[in-house]
């Protein structure tokens, strides 16, 4: 069920390989690893439309859809935009 394929898609974006710098919502707390476009435009202070464009540019890595929301890994964003340690 949708249980099942959750817990495999998380493995999936929580996997990395390379460290990156966490990034950080408006209190400083690292984001989840499923993020909202809006969570990572907060983080890296753009609009959520940028992080969209930029999604379909090919700037930062493929989103996950989960319903109709469109979600992003954080580490692999961060590491698409040479965001490293």
């Amino acid at each position: 069920g949708f249980g099942a394929f959750f817990l495999v898609l998380m493995k999936c974006v929580t996997r990395s390989e390379a460290p990156s710098l966490p990034l950080l919502d408006g209190q400083g707390r690292a984001l989840p690893p499923l993020s909202t476009a809006a969570q990572i435009g907060e983080a890296l202070q753009v609009t959520s439309r940028t992080i969209l464009i930029w999604e379909a540019e090919g700037k930062i890595s493929p989103a996950f859809r989960v319903g109709r929301v469109v979600r992003f890994n954080p580490e692999e964003v961060a590491r698409s935009l040479g965001i490293t340690k």
